[in-house]
Order: structure tokens, then C-alpha cells, then sequence
């Protein structure tokens, strides 16, 4: 039984009912939902020009294993002092 959006109503025996998205679980669909949101917000953090720290740790264990990783503030004041040493044709 469908709600003509994509999702799936199922109803138990004791009448109650679940709704999934995409055919698979409840819990399936919230964590792809997840992942969707998650990769929005790193695009949006991209064209916003903010550092995406989780990158930049997953970058610094596979390229300096064994050795540690900027705090995440460090990082930021960084790559935003890179930022702002060349401009480019941003306006402000």
C-alpha cells in the first residue's frame, strides 16, 4: 500500500503500521537520508568557502600517519588565513 510519494505503508497484524522510503526498512532510509543531508551539507560548506575539517583528517591519516593532526580550530584559522591571502575574484 503506497502513499503515491515514493514510500511504503506496511501494517502489522496488530495494526500497526510502518512507512518506508525506497522500498527497504525504516531505519535504511534514515540513514540515506543521512548520508544525503551530509553530502548537502559539505557541498554548501564548499561553495560557502568553509574548511571541511573531516576531509582534511581523513587527508592527514592516510598522507602523515603517525603524526598529529591540527585541532580543529588551528585548521580553520589556517585555511581561513589562506582564503584571505588570495582573494581572487571574490568580492569581500
Amino acid at each position: 500500500m503506497g502513499t503515491g510519494g515514493g514510500e511504503r505503508v506496511t501494517r502489522r497484524g496488530d495494526g500497526e503500521a510502518t512507512v518506508s522510503f525506497g522500498g527497504g526498512p525504516p531505519r535504511a532510509a534514515a540513514d540515506r537520508w543521512r548520508r544525503r543531508l551530509a553530502a548537502l551539507t559539505r557541498a554548501l560548506h564548499r561553495i560557502l568557502g568553509a574548511p571541511d575539517y573531516d576531509a582534511y583528517l581523513a587527508h592527514h591519516a592516510r598522507a602523515h600517519p603517525g603524526t598529529a593532526a591540527l585541532p580543529r580550530d588551528e585548521f580553520v584559522r589556517r585555511r581561513q588565513a589562506e582564503r584571505d591571502a588570495r582573494p581572487g575574484s571574490r568580492c569581500c
